[in-house]
């Protein structure tokens, strides 16, 4: 298991549905990935803030992750392991880092693909 995190604890922080991720890539269940380098790509439906926090059998990170400049798209450098399947989760657990920039939370989710 391996954490990417930044993040501030925000204790009074509520967990509110308007946070959204509306694109991941790979896709969620998403098969037959190529081995090698790529990214990983979180799409949002708003703005947010810059801490993040994924939990689970992450992929080699090749680099610091990245916000475009509408920080609505997180980008992360990773390198596939063939035949891999990972198992991620977004803000799993109590340590919520992907919040909007107003500070509602994302609740959390899970992202898994493999790679052939």
């Amino acid at each position: 298991m391996h954490l990417l995190s930044s993040s501030t604890s925000s204790p009074a922080a509520k967990v509110i549905a308007d946070v959204q991720v509306h694109c991941l890539r790979p896709s969620h269940c998403q098969t037959a990935c190529a081995p090698g380098r790529t990214v990983l790509e979180i799409h949002f439906n708003r703005p947010m803030a810059p801490t993040i926090h994924i939990f689970g059998d992450m992929p080699e990170v090749l680099g610091p992750p990245t916000w475009n400049d509408a920080r609505d798209v997180l980008v992360i450098p990773v390198m596939l392991a063939p035949r891999a399947r990972y198992r991620l989760r977004l803000n799993a657990g109590t340590d919520a880092g992907f919040r909007g920039e107003d500070g509602q939370l994302l609740a959390p989710c899970e992202w898994s693909f493999s790679v052939r």
